[in-house]
């Protein structure tokens, strides 16, 4: 059976992994949107609204990222407060 310092464990590494997946697919998430806005701002007529549309997208990707991380972070909190009430 697992005792409280094993489940803070295997929390923390679970934590640990999430953020860095995390980290890993905003940073892809970026990437894959990128692709086609470097195209079209080549297009001289429209480089100006791209600049613009890239600049809503990194905000809006990294909002989403960092609303994960927050709800990662409450869930962390409230299993820290559960694992605290288990016998030692």
């Amino acid at each position: 059976m697992l005792n409280k310092r094993d489940v803070m464990e295997l929390k923390r590494g679970f934590e640990d992994t999430l953020n860095l997946g995390l980290s890993s697919a905003e940073q892809m998430h970026k990437a894959i949107a990128e692709a086609p806005l470097g195209f079209l701002e080549s297009i001289e007529p429209i480089k100006e609204q791209i600049t613009g549309i890239r600049e809503y997208q990194n905000k809006a990707i990294t909002g989403f990222y960092i609303f994960l991380r927050d709800v990662n972070q409450r869930a962390s909190q409230l299993s820290d407060n559960l694992i605290s009430q288990l016998p030692e």
